[in-house]
């Protein structure tokens, strides 16, 4: 196992999981169901945490997959940028979690900061899923190209009946 193989599990942790919690936190909200209100923002909170070590291991990751052959730098760089804005949506969306869950319930900031977090989420989602799309051109350009795959065995052998 390698940061490469590494990176492809971590990062698939908060692209999960942010779009769950906020299914599920929209449904609390609908239920007034508070137990689920702070399952779901402790589960931000904990996806917040895991965007963390995907970021981190991206730049590993990246040293391994410049070796292989028709890797395109440009791609990486989009992926790369496009992460960086993800991690600081998602670690926000985080933190947001992190403060919703402790302040008073009946504070006015409560309703404003569940509200705002809906928001941000669904933003944070966007963004760690075109982020994630990136990421796949890098190694999957038949999921993107407007060209068919080729249809060339893998092992090099004739597709042809002879």
């Amino acid at each position: 196992m390698n940061f490469a193989h590494i990176h492809l599990i971590l990062n698939h942790i908060p692209l999960l999981t942010l779009p769950m919690a906020l299914l599920f936190l929209l449904f609390s909200y609908r239920r007034n169901d508070k137990t689920l209100e702070r399952f779901c923002l402790i589960v931000l909170i904990l996806t917040a945490a895991t965007a963390v070590p995907a970021y981190l291991t991206g730049e590993p990751a990246e040293k391994i997959v410049k070796q292989v052959p028709g890797i395109m730098k440009s791609t990486i760089h989009d992926h790369e940028e496009s992460a960086e804005i993800s991690l600081v949506l998602t670690c926000i969306a985080g933190g947001l979690a992190f403060l919703t869950l402790i302040l008073n319930p009946q504070s006015k900031f409560k309703k404003l900061s569940s509200k705002a977090l809906v928001l941000l989420c669904a933003i944070a989602t966007i963004s760690l899923g075109y982020t994630s799309n990136l990421g796949g051109r890098i190694r999957h350009p038949e999921a993107w190209s407007s060209a068919p795959p080729s249809t060339q065995p893998l092992d090099g052998a004739s597709t042809h009946d002879e």
